[in-house]
């Protein structure tokens, strides 16, 4: 099927990079030498000592005229290393001369494997949350989702996406990615743009056989539309949000409701409302019924409703109710 490539005016051309070092260089030594480390699931290792040799050379670098250059030339030197942890601190050290290094990064995110280095490369690019990725990154960030590609590549590729950019794009991932992408996906339709969720098909809240961690995310991403008044119409986050906290609700989502501050009266209110019956619902898991006793209290709640509960659990020293009573002793209503 064609590439759904995100549709942003152009973009100025990335910057060609600077000079590399010599072969002998000690620090590249260094970094090389990292390739016996092991790589967690997000970085290396803290306790191997090549890492540590290789940040305290890197740091003493740094402090000299042109340093940070000289670094990230090693950098750019050893992005496609065969070594995945080398890989790894290499675009770190590229990313210290952006936009120079920016032509390296990207080509190499375009040949990367490892979602581990991938999402690190995308990230360094990205630059400010605040601000979309570069179209270049965004382009390849589509290309990935739309493939065959591990699950963690599509999750990543779900994180570099605009939502408000690139929101045909993540629509098409509720459909066709693997369940952690979709997760990803809604949760950040769901918090940025509810309304185009609420018209679409796609929408897994209305699909009863979406599993449970999908659910969760879009349902967090909901909260999250409820709690910014900029994020335009909130009416269907709302309605679902009120749903799920009629049935159950996961702790999570009742604590993502703990934004209040940024709520409207009317959704608050609403929201109280719902979230009264959590406390007192022994089928409600016990951290939810905990998490609406302090949502509801940052809310500003009625008194007399956590009067009650002091009645009833204040003295309660285990289980459910023990959670209930710790979260009462927490808040002053």
């Amino acid at each position: 099927m064609p590439v759904a490539k995100p549709d942003v005016a152009p973009v100025r051309p990335l910057v060609a990079t600077g000079t590399e070092p010599p072969a002998s260089d000690s620090l590249q030594a260094a970094l090389a030498a990292c390739a016996v480390c092991a790589l967690g699931d997000e970085d290396i290792d803290p306790a191997c000592g090549q890492a540590t040799a290789w940040a305290s050379a890197r740091t003493a670098e740094l402090g000299r005229a042109g340093g940070p250059q000289h670094v990230a030339a090693v950098g750019r030197l050893m992005l496609a290393n065969p070594a995945t942890p080398v890989r790894l601190l290499a675009a770190r050290a590229a990313a210290l001369d952006l936009p120079g290094s920016a032509t390296a990064l990207v080509g190499q995110a375009a040949r990367e494997s490892d979602p581990r280095v991938l999402a690190v490369l995308w990230s360094l690019l990205r630059g400010s949350p605040a601000e979309p990725a570069p179209v270049a990154v965004r382009v390849q960030a589509a290309e990935r989702l739309v493939s065959a590609n591990a699950p963690a590549v599509q999750a990543a590729a779900v994180g570099v996406l605009d939502p408000l950019l690139d929101g045909p794009v993540l629509l098409g991932a509720l459909a066709t990615a693997t369940d952690s992408a979709k997760a990803a996906a809604c949760e950040k339709l769901y918090a940025f743009r509810p309304a185009v969720i609420a018209d679409s098909a796609a929408d897994p809240l209305r699909n009863s056989a979406t599993v449970a961690p999908v659910r969760l995310a879009c349902l967090v991403g909901a909260a999250r539309a409820i709690c910014s008044l900029e994020q335009g119409d909130a009416r269907h986050a709302t309605e679902v949000v009120l749903a799920a906290l009629r049935a159950s609700p996961p702790w999570q989502l009742v604590a993502a409701l703990a934004c209040v501050k940024a709520m409207s009266d009317e959704a608050r209110q609403a929201l109280a409302r719902a979230l009264r019956p959590v406390v007192d619902d022994e089928q409600s898991a016990p951290l939810a019924r905990a998490e609406a006793v302090r949502t509801l209290a940052g809310m500003g709640a009625p008194a007399p409703w956590f009067g009650i509960w002091r009645q009833r659990y204040g003295g309660a020293k285990f289980g459910s109710e023990g959670l209930i009573g710790a979260a009462l002793q927490a808040v002053v209503r």
